[in-house]
């Protein structure tokens, strides 16, 4: 099965997991992203902006570094390959801008070759599209930000709608990177909880943790920005993604709080090491977690929070036997791969 994997420049987290998903589920050698973003490649990916500015995208820390040999740039012979259906779909990997010039330069072909269209959302708003989703009418909507604010006449992880096929399909956990991220050593942290600023009941959680825990818990300030770090902590400093995965490692519980969406990369890379805390969200996407089988949810208050982090740390075998199935739920369902599987069933 060959994949066409249009994209646009800027970095996108979901464009990053679903190319590295099918990349690791069909091989490198099967997606042809285009045009070629060399941040998909391991190297950094320069652009100009439409002001004229110098725009930089460097490669995710956990996304692989995939060969180019197979890379097409020629659009002729693109257009060869479509009309010769060597694709077996194409994915458009977002509704930004240049992703969609980039379809549109190819659509006919698409179509006359009748090949099925995926269209990938991994914005942070939960609207749906509707006047794209009716020009392209891709067969597959994959949207991150799904839930039931009234735009779907039947709302669901996976439905139909005007005969396209809307399917939940948040961030996801990128495992092969963390599987190769040793435990940080020494004891273990009883609280690991890693979040900018972006969404106010992130900083009323980590008050109350900061209150009911004090130092016994680590803030790691991924956002190098000052303006956007938690405040109340020691050291709220910033962390190589490396050093901050070996040590939610060695946390009894990681605590998540959503940020400027509802779905964000904490949950997913929190639930694949250790004990899940997360607060419940109204997102809809297939095999959810279960408050006290595979994580914690409390109900998006700080107070719920406290109480859930001390249900957990009060019984550690059984917070350990939760954590261990959240870990075994995510790594069967939530990883990058896991999501690619998901969409190459559908098509």
């Amino acid at each position: 099965m060959n994949v066409l994997f249009l994209n646009h420049p800027e970095s996108d987290y979901g464009g990053a997991m679903l190319f590295t998903g099918l990349c690791e589920a069909l091989g490198a050698e099967h997606v042809y992203d285009f045009p070629l973003k060399l941040s998909y490649h391991g190297t950094t990916h320069t652009y100009t902006l439409p002001s004229g500015d110098p725009g930089v995208t460097c490669p995710l820390p956990w996304s692989g570094t995939f060969p180019r040999e197979h890379v097409v740039e020629d659009v002729e012979r693109i257009n060869d390959l479509l009309a010769s259906k060597f694709f077996d779909f194409v994915v458009l990997e977002s509704l930004r801008v240049d992703a969609v010039h980039a379809f549109d330069f190819f659509s006919g072909m698409i179509r006359s070759s009748n090949t099925p269209v995926v269209i990938a959302d991994g914005e942070d708003s939960p609207h749906i599209p509707w006047r794209e989703l009716r020009r392209i009418q891709p067969k597959i909507f994959l949207k991150r930000e799904l839930i039931n604010n009234g735009e779907l006449h039947k709302p669901s992880a996976d439905s139909t709608e005007c005969g396209i096929r809307i399917v939940g399909f948040p961030f996801s956990a990128p495992s092969s990177a963390i599987d190769q991220i040793e435990r940080e050593e020494g004891e273990p942290w009883r609280v690991v909880f890693s979040a900018g600023n972006t969404y106010k009941l992130r900083q009323e959680v980590a008050s109350a943790i900061l209150k009911r825990y004090g130092n016994d818990h680590v803030f790691v300030a991924l956002s190098p920005d000052n303006e956007n770090r938690l405040s109340g902590f020691e050291n709220p400093g910033l962390l190589p993604w490396e050093k901050y995965i070996a040590r939610l490692k060695n946390a009894l519980v990681g605590v998540c709080v959503r940020g400027f969406g509802w779905d964000t990369v904490r949950f997913w890379e929190t639930a694949y090491t250790t004990t899940l805390v997360a607060d419940k969200t109204p997102l809809m996407y297939a095999n959810p977690y279960v408050s006290g089988e595979t994580a914690f949810i409390y109900d998006c208050s700080p107070e719920d929070c406290i109480r859930k982090i001390d249900e957990a740390l009060s019984n550690l075998e059984a917070s350990n036997r939760i954590g261990s199935a959240g870990i075994e739920h995510t790594r069967t369902h939530h990883t990058n791969k896991a999501r690619a599987e998901m969409l190459l069933n559908m098509i």
